[in-house]
């Protein structure tokens, strides 16, 4: 599915958006809603590079940037990749994940 993919697990997320942006104000809760979801894969799986599916975005910003969705469910694939052949060890690899 991943090219140059050599692993891919794929993890069930359950994310309670209504606790996380309960006290912003209110054109700045989708925006917030993504950056909370962000950081959930980011602290679940360690990483910096987390990537949201385009369909789990428009999940987020379906009822508008005031009422973003009180749960979202996501499905994130964690994946190893070979890193560009400029970095100084080719064999390394880098982690990325993807929440869909």
């Amino acid at each position: 599915e991943f090219p140059g993919t050599t692993m891919a697990k794929v993890y069930e997320l359950t994310l309670n958006v209504h606790r996380k942006v309960q006290k912003t104000s209110f054109k700045k809760k989708a925006p917030k809603a993504l950056k909370v979801v962000r950081a959930q894969a980011a602290k679940m799986f360690n990483l910096e590079d987390v990537r949201i599916d385009p369909a789990l975005n428009n999940f987020l910003w379906s009822k508008g940037i005031r009422n973003p969705p009180p749960v979202a469910s996501a499905s994130a694939w964690l994946r190893s990749r070979a890193r560009r052949p400029t970095s100084p060890s080719p064999t390394s690899l880098a982690r990325t994940s993807r929440v869909s």
